[in-house]
């Protein structure tokens, strides 16, 4: 297993296409239903990634002591939760060392509240987590907004099938709302209707339609792609398989692009990401970003406004300490090797109470090749993988890539970027 690598950007403008994976949080949700619809649904172009792959095998292939490991799988431990403590029998739900330390108590305690039996075998909170057969089922249920979506998104997902449906009353302003609402999209796919407020969300007992179901390109993986455009002048990437009216959140990505000189556009062929920064234009000295919808995509743009030099304040970064790792101290550690700080504002500067402020100063100046923790993180490693563009660099773990993009390096190479083994 190769430990580390060199990672050496190409010159000058970069251009080529690029195959993304397929979206693992749509791939998920499908697997989830076609479960619960007793196979009604076929599912074309599933994700590679771990993530999927784990998931659909132990849907597939239940193992034979109960015991379903999510290894470092967040949202398939989420969804398996949900999924088994509202059905009869008796299961474990477990995963790696660093998924144990994952939140998972708000989904939990909803779940209980309806009715299932869960048991901490470990720590209270937290996995690994025994369910048992439900002694009934409630109809209604609370959670608060600043819960990760996930949460959410699992009850979702079960709820045509409990006995009475479900109402999900959310509590306080929803953060993340984009992945809920691809949920629901996901839903209407395959004939599961509900009614939306302010306020919750009903699901009706309802049957799973028999249809057949293609998983689009991952915008999350795109974005990666799409700053390496934003970074070079003269770039030219095009992204099959990516739709305009796609039902990812991060898409939205497209909508901050035009500040690096980028401009887009739809072909038959998917997206293309054109540079016409010119050397006389000018960068911003400073972005604002809110990040509540989109936070997967945050270590992306915090690498690309490292390259670029552009101060940026960030906002609605709530839910990065509970991912694979710490997203924001990981970041704040692995940029200053650069010279570029991440601080947190002092709370006077939020117009929330509980809001927190995040400010990104300088530029990355890289005197030799650092080597860059990752943290057993995927979307560490890929978006480090971009101040590449300022000089060599050294990326430790390079395999975790493959929990959501496992051709990554190989895209990069395709790309002209150059990648050596240089394993101790």
């Amino acid at each position: 297993m190769i430990d580390t690598i060199q990672l050496t950007a190409p010159k000058g403008p970069i251009k080529g296409t690029i195959n993304l994976p397929t979206s693992k949080s749509i791939a998920n949700r499908y697997l989830i239903l076609s479960a619960i619809s007793d196979g009604k649904l076929t599912i074309n172009h599933l994700s590679e990634s771990d993530d999927t792959q784990i998931l659909s095998k132990l849907l597939t292939s239940p193992p034979t002591d109960g015991i379903y490991d999510a290894h470092h799988a967040g949202t398939t431990s989420r969804f398996l939760l949900a999924y088994f403590a509202l059905q009869q029998g008796t299961q474990v739900i477990t995963g790696s060392g660093r998924l144990k330390t994952r939140p998972i108590k708000a989904l939990a305690d909803a779940l209980i509240s309806l009715g299932a039996q869960l048991t901490y075998l470990e720590k209270d909170g937290c996995l690994p987590i025994q369910v048992d057969s439900p002694e009934g089922i409630a109809t209604e249920v609370t959670l608060s907004g600043g819960v990760s979506s996930q949460f959410i998104t699992a009850l979702l997902l079960n709820a045509a099938s409990l006995p009475q449906g479900l109402t999900i009353h959310i509590d306080g302003e929803w953060i993340s709302r984009p992945y809920i609402e691809m949920t629901l999209k996901v839903l209407n796919e395959v004939g599961i209707k509900h009614t939306l407020t302010d306020t919750s969300i009903q699901i009706i007992p309802q049957t799973i339609s028999e249809t057949t179901l293609s998983v689009e390109s991952d915008w999350s993986a795109a974005s990666y792609f799409i700053a390496i455009a934003c970074a070079r002048p003269g770039s030219n990437i095009l992204l099959p398989k990516l739709y305009e009216d796609s039902i990812q959140g991060d898409s939205q990505v497209l909508s901050r692009i035009s500040a690096y000189g980028c401009e887009y556009q739809f072909e038959v062929g998917g997206l293309r990401v054109v540079n016409n920064h010119k050397a006389e234009d000018s960068y911003p000295s400073m972005l604002e970003m809110n990040l509540e919808d989109t936070p997967d995509i945050f270590q992306t743009f915090a690498a690309l406004h490292s390259v670029l030099g552009i101060s940026c304040m960030y906002s609605g970064l709530s839910t990065l300490p509970g991912k694979e790792t710490n997203r924001i101290t990981a970041m704040q550690a692995e940029l200053q090797k650069g010279v570029t700080f991440l601080s947190e504002l002092p709370a006077r500067f939020s117009s929330k109470s509980n809001e927190k402020y995040y400010l990104q100063e300088g530029k990355a100046k890289l005197s030799e090749s650092p080597t860059y923790e990752t943290y057993q993180d995927h979307r560490m490693a890929m978006s480090l993988a971009l101040l590449s563009l300022v000089g060599p660099v050294q990326i430790k773990d390079p395999g975790v890539v493959s929990k959501s993009f496992p051709s990554y390096w190989k895209a990069l190479k395709s790309l002209g970027f150059e990648i050596k083994d240089v394993t101790n």
